[in-house]
């Protein structure tokens, strides 16, 4: 089949038999207690781009210092 990117605001599309619409949607809030996440899962967070430090040390404050030694220190 083919991809075709819609604007944002496209709405009542029309799908013949077969056809599909696939929806990608910005992250939420997340789940949880913030200060209860892993440095470990925090780091692989930073390390992918999902947030920058600045945001993290907002969120989740002491956790960001020992979720950067983890990127900083080698894989084991």
């Amino acid at each position: 089949g083919t991809a075709e990117t819609l604007s944002s605001k496209t709405a009542n599309i029309a799908l013949r038999r077969g056809e599909s619409v696939r929806l990608e949607t910005s992250g939420a809030g997340g789940f949880g207690i913030p200060s209860e996440r892993s440095a470990k899962a925090l780091a692989r967070d930073l390390a992918d781009g999902f947030m920058g430090e600045g945001a993290a040390r907002m969120a989740y404050g002491p956790l960001v210092d020992l979720a950067l030694a983890q990127l900083d220190s080698p894989a084991k």
